[in-house]
């Protein structure tokens, strides 16, 4: 067979191209943020010859994943990136051995330039796909338009959850060989449907998805004059499940950070914060200088809704509230000028994502065997409230509740906590 001669390129040990022989690669179909199930899998294709392997990276726990990942396989690791420049460089960071993109769907040249000078500075090849991304990118700039406008009403929070959703969806659709938006069929919807219940998927977060899936093929029938392909979808039933809640033990060991530098101030009082309040994380990221009365002991917030509620918070995170803002917070500015009250690394607002990562972090270096995420401190602020004798019409209005049942759940966590002490107790007996 005559092969087109090509130029070599080095990935990690492999050299591929040229007159070299012809490298067999495969790509992950699990989540790359589960590092340790993607790694047993790519084990798995190692033995069976895979020399190269590719994952995809959605989001920035994916691309955070991939360290994780890389200590535990042999064979070189490309990151499949779409949409968002700053995943190829959180890949590169994270130990990638090449980078896989579509400038149509990166957006700037000056991100693509970002993403080639990283690259270099690394030492990694990058491999630039030429397909649909470009129509896609079109589709996507209009239809957040289209949120933004039309769907006005909604929160900005959901309007970036509606896209972000679109852009896995659309993802999937692409690895499947549906080139654009505009050829996807009913049949393919369903089949994503399958694939995230198989991938254990929580059925909320299915039927949120499916949300999103129906208002963006609303707009294609729209926009595009096309049969809206989604009307037919039907929500799975919703199982209800109880929420997952930190011990009194783990929040205190959760809380105990080691106190050296500013931003160990900035996390014990956004901890505190978080555990003495039952904010939502978007609330807390969102919190100004001006929604915060320390002398009086409340912040004022608006939640779901753009409902404005008033919230007592406690003396330790009134205390490390005032050092952080007086002492610390300052420093960290970095010429920026910025009312948000918590900072990043470069005197930024921080992001919900970047909480996400500070608390994943903290839990480790803790040893806290649980999948801790953010929302996990507003749920035991919710139970421990509960436990000791707190009004469930009280806890309601502090978490910002539109309904009484939503909090009721609640009281189901500690009647199982009762229950579990109660069996402990009797074993001892």
């Amino acid at each position: 067979m005559n092969r087109t001669q090509t130029r070599q390129v080095q990935v990690k040990n492999l050299e591929i191209g040229h007159n070299n022989h012809v490298i067999i690669q495969s790509m992950c179909n699990i989540e790359t943020k589960k590092a340790d199930e993607v790694a047993k899998q790519i084990l798995n294709l190692e033995k069976m010859g895979c020399e190269l392997i590719r994952v995809s990276c959605m989001d920035m726990e994916d691309a955070k994943a991939i360290k994780d990942i890389k200590k535990q396989i042999h064979i070189p690791l490309v990151a499949d990136i779409h949409f968002d420049y700053r995943l190829a460089l959180a890949c590169i960071e994270a130990g990638a051995d090449k980078i896989r993109l579509n400038p149509g769907n990166i957006g700037s040249r000056e991100n693509v330039e970002k993403v080639v000078k990283a690259c270099k500075e690394k030492h990694i090849p990058i491999r630039i796909g030429i397909n649909g991304g470009s129509l896609e990118k079109d589709i996507l700039e209009k239809y957040q338009i289209y949120l933004l406008t039309v769907k006005q009403k909604e929160e900005k929070t959901t309007v970036s959850s509606y896209i972000e959703d679109i852009y896995k969806y659309l993802e999937y659709m692409e690895n499947n060989k549906i080139k654009t938006a505009l050829d996807i069929e009913y049949q393919n919807i369903t089949n994503y449907l399958k694939y995230l219940d198989n991938n254990n998927y929580e059925t909320s977060s299915i039927i949120r998805k499916i949300v999103s899936i129906k208002l963006f093929h609303k707009y294609l029938s729209e926009e595009y004059k096309i049969k809206d392909v989604s009307s037919k979808i039907i929500n799975p039933r919703l199982r209800r499940k109880l929420p997952n809640i930190l011990t009194i033990e783990e929040v205190d060991n959760l809380l105990d950070i080691k106190l050296n530098t500013p931003f160990d101030y900035r996390n014990k009082a956004m901890l505190e914060l978080m555990y003495s309040s039952g904010l939502r994380v978007s609330e807390l990221v969102d919190l100004k200088l001006n929604n915060i009365d320390l002398d009086n002991g409340y912040v004022r917030c608006l939640g779901k809704g753009k409902k404005e509620r008033i919230i007592p918070i406690g003396e330790i995170a009134i205390e490390y509230l005032k050092k952080y803002i007086n002492e610390y917070r300052n420093s960290m500015k970095k010429g920026y000028y910025t009312e948000n009250v918590f900072l990043n690394n470069h005197g930024k607002n921080i992001t919900r994502q970047g909480f996400f990562l500070i608390i994943k972090n903290i839990a480790k270096e803790k040893n806290i065997d649980k999948n801790i995420t953010p929302h996990m401190l507003r749920h035991s602020f919710a139970t421990h409230l509960l436990n000791n004798g707190a009004n469930l019409r009280t806890i309601q209005e502090m978490l910002g509740h539109s309904s009484i049942t939503t909090t009721q759940i609640y009281t189901n966590v500690s009647n199982d906590i009762i229950k579990e002490n109660y069996e402990l107790y009797k074993r001892r007996d």
